[in-house]
């Protein structure tokens, strides 16, 4: 019968299987971040939540595992001796989970993506058909972006992307920028500016008005 060791003592499988192995991943996590409220984001969960998981995890191992300095959590030396541990085991189940080869042809995933009008208007309607040519089973799904909620959006509501201009800070999330958005003045052919640099003060000289679709923030 196979056994591995776990936390210095050699146990059966089956008694492996009754344990929470999350609370492993938790602490790596915890071990990263130093900081419940971080860790928290990075795995879905409230605040609450991850403390209770913490509790857990310091009856699982018999160690208090970080004490508090302000904002900050110290590692005990428990805690690194059992960070140093899972490296091993926790690298080869990312090796073993990793899929061998993302194929766009078979996934059928879904996926809810937070987006501003602006985007729904004037990007997705050209990176649409080309993700559906390319991964026909797709599902996705829209909600309107809430730029005071983006956090919470992308964690307790369940989006897994958004695109946006983000109003403020994005860490921990990771983000990257799609381009830039350009403005143009257009002008009939006929127009006394239509063939000559336009200057600001040409612009305002002349009536003109201004086609704007919102992006969800407000001026």
């Amino acid at each position: 019968m196979a056994t591995l060791s776990l936390f210095g003592l050699s146990m059966e499988l089956e008694d492996i299987y009754r344990r929470d192995l999350n609370l492993l991943i938790a602490l790596r996590v915890l071990l990263e971040e130093v900081s419940v409220s971080k860790a928290a984001v990075r795995l879905n969960l409230s605040q609450s939540a991850m403390s209770r998981v913490l509790g857990r995890l310091r009856t699982l191992t018999c160690d208090p595992l970080f004490t508090r300095h302000g904002q900050q959590l110290i590692p005990t030396q428990r805690a690194l001796e059992l960070n140093a541990s899972l490296t091993a085991p926790l690298d080869a189940l990312c090796h073993v989970l990793t899929p061998e080869a993302f194929d766009p042809a078979s996934c059928e995933q879904s996926f809810k993506i937070a987006t501003t009008d602006y985007a729904m208007q004037t990007i997705l309607p050209f990176a649409l058909p080309r993700i559906y040519e390319e991964a026909p089973g797709l599902s996705l799904e829209f909600a309107p972006l809430q730029h005071d909620q983006l956090m919470r959006q992308l964690t307790t509501e369940g989006c897994d992307m958004a695109i946006c201009r983000p109003t403020g800070a994005v860490d921990p999330l990771q983000s990257d920028c799609l381009g830039l958005v350009s403005v143009f003045c257009l002008v009939a052919k006929n127009h006394p500016l239509a063939d000559k640099p336009l200057t600001l003060e040409d612009y305002l000289s002349y009536p003109h008005a201004v086609i704007a679709i919102s992006d969800g923030v407000k001026a």
